[in-house]
């Protein structure tokens, strides 16, 4: 963040209205993102010429990047290893209980087992 672009940018604000705080001014440019198209508008009539990009970095202004197709992958395979863990112990819970045979309840751990395998050499693969 460049503090005397930032000072600059507030003062033009304010002489254009705008009646809070530089502070206010800061989260206002980080959070809405007509009001930061605005002030870029005002500095381009002000001289400035490079892109939004730039005045974004100049003005501290840190854009949220939305998820990767990696992380989303990532995070549903995580989601899913998690449930797999909730199945296997509501299984034990339920073969303690005398709910499930023991004989059936191997063969669904079996298979739990199996997807979780899957589930973690497809995380793996994600992560090299």
């Amino acid at each position: 963040m460049n503090e005397e672009a930032l000072n600059t940018m507030y003062e033009l604000a304010k002489k254009e209205g705008y009646g809070k705080s530089i502070d206010d001014f800061v989260v206002l440019l980080q959070t809405n993102e007509d009001a930061l198209n605005t002030i870029y508008s005002i500095a381009k009539k002000e001289g400035y010429k490079k892109p939004i990009s730039e005045f974004t970095t100049l003005m501290g202004v840190k854009k949220e990047t939305a998820p990767t197709r990696k992380e989303n992958k990532k995070s549903l395979i995580s989601s899913k290893l998690n449930e797999i863990t909730q199945q296997y112990a509501q299984l034990e819970d339920s073969i303690k209980k005398g709910r499930i045979s023991e004989w059936k309840g191997k063969n669904m751990r079996a298979e739990l087992d199996q997807s979780k395998r899957v589930l973690e050499r497809r995380l793996k693969r994600i992560n090299k």
